[in-house]
C-alpha cells in the first residue's frame, strides 16, 4: 500500500543484497511537517504494564528491564534506567550512563497471532537516537516486525527475516518532516505470522501492512514484544546515515518516555 500523503520511502533489498530506496516525495526538513498523530494526554483505556514483579535477572516475570552491554551503542542497557511511576506509568530514561530496555518475560506467552498496543509518550528527538515504542522479536530467528523512530528523521516500519538463513528486510519510512518530542500516541501492531501478514497503525490508521505474497518471504515464529531508546553509534557510518550523528547529552540531561498502557488481544480479525 503507498500513502503518498505521509511521504512514505520504502527500502527493500535487491536481488543482489543491495538496496533500493524510493524516494516518493522530497526529504523535508525536521519539525517542517505539521503533526495530526500528536496528543498532549494519554486516553487511558490500555491496562497499565504489569511490572509488579519485574526486578534484575528474574525472566519469569512479567516484564525484564535488560541490563548488558548494547552492541549498537556506547550506551548500555540499565535496569534502573526502567522505573515505575507513581501513576502507573513505566518510565525509560536515557542519559549518559544508561539506556532502557523492557520485554515481556515468560509470564507473557509469546503469540504469532494476535494484536499488540502501547500507548506512550515520547520522548524529547534528537539526531542519532532510536526510540522503539513497540517492536516485536523473536530471539532464536533474529525476526522483527518494528515501530522504531530514527532520530528526527522519519517512523521506520521494519519486517526482519531469515528466509534459508539469509538477512532479508523491508522498511517503510513514514512521517518525514514530523515533530513527534513529547507526543502522546498509540502504536498497534496486527498480525498473523502463520497467515502472513501484519498491519501497523499509529492512532488506530493502518499506515503499512506487510505481506508475505509481496515480500516473498516473511516472520516465521512466535514473538515477544519490546520497548526502548538508544543512542546509535556516533563512529558507525551506517548509524550515522541512518539516524544522524549523536551528539552527548549535557550533563544532567535526560530524555525519558512514559508508557501509559499495553494490551496484548489474543484474537484478530484480517484487516
Amino acid at each position: 500500500m503507498v500513502l503518498c500523503a505521509l511521504g512514505i520511502a520504502v527500502l527493500a533489498q535487491n536481488a543482489t543484497g543491495g538496496s533500493l530506496l524510493t524516494a516518493l516525495t522530497p526529504e523535508p526538513a525536521p519539525g517542517s511537517v505539521p503533526n495530526p498523530y500528536c496528543r498532549s494526554q494519554p486516553s487511558g483505556d490500555l491496562p497499565p504494564l504489569d511490572v509488579s514483579d519485574m526486578r534484575l535477572w528474574n525472566y519469569d516475570a512479567a516484564w525484564h528491564a535488560s541490563q548488558w552491554d548494547n552492541a549498537f551503542s556506547r550506551i548500555p542497557w540499565r535496569s534502573d534506567h526502567v522505573s515505575l511511576a507513581a501513576n502507573g506509568d513505566v518510565v525509560l530514561r536515557l542519559d549518559g550512563s544508561g539506556a532502557p530496555q523492557i520485554k515481556s518475560g515468560s509470564r507473557i506467552a509469546m503469540a504469532d497471532k494476535g494484536t499488540w498496543e502501547t500507548e506512550v509518550t515520547l520522548p524529547e528527538m534528537r539526531e542519532g537516537m532510536v526510540v522503539a515504542p513497540l517492536w516485536l522479536f523473536n530471539q532464536d530467528r533474529r525476526e522483527e516486525i518494528d515501530f522504531e523512530f530514527a532520530g528526527r528523521k522519519s517512523l521506520d516500519l521494519s519486517l526482519h527475516a531469515y528466509p534459508r538463513g539469509e538477512h532479508r528486510k523491508t522498511t517503510v519510512s513514514v512521517f518525514k518532516g514530523m515533530d513527534f518530542s513529547n507526543c502522546t500516541v498509540r502504536f498497534k501492531i496486527v498480525a498473523d505470522i502463520p497467515a502472513g501478514w501484519a498491519s501497523l497503525y499509529v492512532e488506530d490508521e493502518l499506515v503499512h501492512r506487510f505481506e508475505r505474497k509481496d515480500l516473498g518471504y516473511f516472520v516465521t515464529g512466535k514473538t515477544r514484544p519490546i520497548i526502548e531508546m538508544w543512542a546509535g553509534r556516533d563512529d558507525h557510518e551506517g548509524f550515522v546515515q541512518w539516524l544522524g550523528k549523536w551528539r552527548d547529552l549535557p550533563p544532567g540531561k535526560t530524555l525519558t518516555m512514559r508508557v501509559h498502557g499495553y494490551r496484548f488481544s489474543p484474537a484478530t480479525d484480517d484487516r
